[in-house]
């Protein structure tokens, strides 16, 4: 529902996301838990790809599991 800004640095399998906020300030509907996802990000340092999907992680824990949507037209 919002937009985030940051930094992410990448190194090798290492990855951190920095300075993560909110650009818009927008109530968030059907119970999406925004500061859950920013938490998560801070905590993540290394990433996978497993098939079509891309693994945030913190350790060997995974923290979030993202795969492409193709139905997505927004981007250009």
């Amino acid at each position: 529902c919002n937009g985030i800004s940051g930094r992410v640095e990448v190194t090798g399998t290492g990855l951190r996301f920095l300075n993560t906020t909110p650009s818009t300030a927008i109530d968030c509907m059907g119970g999406f838990d925004e500061t859950r996802l920013l938490d998560m990000l801070s905590r993540v340092d290394s990433y996978a790809y497993v098939g079509d999907e891309l693994q945030l992680m913190q350790g060997n824990q995974v923290l979030l599991r993202l795969k492409r949507n193709d139905q997505d037209t927004s981007l250009q």
